[in-house]
């Protein structure tokens, strides 16, 4: 085997593919490496951890076709620091030898006949938006479970309903549902799919407009331009989700998207796994808290301008009110452009011509004042913060 290959285009296939060979087993040595197949002038690349399978093609200059199977981690990081430009790879003996520019390297290979076949779903083809897809699977599979006891929680229903596709995944202490309307998958009508192998096709669909996929029974194939993704399918109950979500809700709050990170974010410094951050909604207000016996506690109130100033907030240790002070988020409204000064109509110590006479002149020749900047409050919501102190 041999071809000649752009590193860029070499280095970005082997990061997307390499991701998924695992070096967890002793039992099947060869699944830490990534297949490299030369046939004419394309070249496969292919990994696979027997339950989620990843494979790319590229466009080389084959000069013998071939296989080889060299370790996945060691090749990506190798050609990672590569310098740019074409570089040469040969399978010599049991090696696989890299050359470019004044580097040569030489990597050892599993044997080629111990690296599994990949396998694809076996169903008719389908297509669906990578933006209306890509943005439900960022929605909803960070929910799943990553807990392998419980494996019907690691992974995501798909299902195709009355109000639309449907996306579903929880981990028991949260729940993530994505409706998209008029849309719907062929194949097989409810799927559960790892949400690991989503995640991996998430990454995969950079900037790709559809994505193409193959529902099985026992397993789904997805395509994202030249990279093919199949997995297995979980052949397992989902939880019936449905009894969790209410009809309706008693309580309703809007609450400015970026000043709630911001305050989850200081809040969860002392969160723990078993400590969570506490929301209480007031009127008009909401309240994050956190308290731990050995770090300390904290106390974070979001507040609007038009709503009285919080003198005391209960302690999140004992619940007893304390002091808090209130914080002003440092946003404001600034003006920006050219200003009028109170001396550009006065005349000139010298005798000269005035600032007005000057203003009179040719744009050529005239002087304007320095931009001026000044500001006001921000009228955004505000926030509150309180300690135990």
């Amino acid at each position: 085997m041999k071809f000649r290959v752009e590193r860029a285009e070499f280095n970005d296939a082997l990061g997307d593919v390499s991701r998924i060979a695992t070096a967890r087993t002793s039992a099947m040595p060869a699944l830490a490496g990534i297949e490299l197949a030369v046939s004419g002038e394309t070249l496969t690349l292919s990994a696979t951890d027997k339950e989620i399978s990843i494979q790319a093609t590229l466009s080389v200059g084959g000069q013998n076709d071939g296989i080889a199977v060299p370790s996945a981690r060691i090749l990506t990081d190798l050609v990672r620091g590569l310098p740019d430009g074409k570089i040469q790879v040969a399978l010599e003996g049991e090696s696989l030898v890299v050359e470019a520019a004044r580097n040569r390297s030489s990597v050892h290979c599993y044997a080629a006949s111990d690296f599994p076949k990949i396998i694809h779903a076996s169903a008719a083809e389908g297509t669906v938006s990578a933006d209306v897809f890509g943005e439900a699977l960022r929605q909803v599979v960070r929910a799943a479970s990553a807990d392998l006891s419980r494996l019907a929680l690691t992974g995501v229903l798909i299902s195709n309903q009355a109000e639309g596709l449907t996306f579903v995944a929880t981990d028991s202490y949260r729940l993530a549902v994505r409706q998209v309307a008029g849309t719907a998958l062929a194949g097989e009508s409810t799927v559960i799919i790892p949400a690991r192998a989503l995640g991996e096709l998430s990454r995969l669909i950079k900037d790709a407009k559809t994505i193409t996929y193959r529902l099985a029974a026992d397993r789904a194939t997805f395509t994202v331009g030249n990279t093919t993704l199949s997995t297995s399918l979980l052949a397992v109950q989902f939880p019936n989700y449905k009894q969790l979500i209410q009809p309706s809700y008693p309580n309703k709050l809007a609450v400015n998207r970026e000043a709630l990170l911001d305050a989850i974010r200081r809040s969860k410094v002392f969160a723990r796994d078993t400590i969570p951050v506490r929301l209480t909604q007031g009127a008009g207000s909401l309240r994050l808290s956190v308290h731990t016996n050995d770090t300390g506690e904290t106390i974070e109130v979001q507040q609007s301008f038009d709503d009285e100033p919080l003198r005391e907030a209960p302690h999140p240790s004992d619940g007893k009110p304390r002091p808090v002070k209130k914080v002003f988020t440092p946003v404001g409204i600034t003006f920006k452009g050219g200003g009028f000064y109170k001396t550009d109509s006065s005349s000139s110590s010298s005798g000269g011509s005035s600032s007005s006479d000057s203003a009179g002149s040719s744009p050529s020749s005239s002087s304007t004042p320095s931009s001026t900047t000044s500001s006001t409050p921000s009228s955004t919501p505000g926030t509150a913060a309180g300690s135990g102190d």
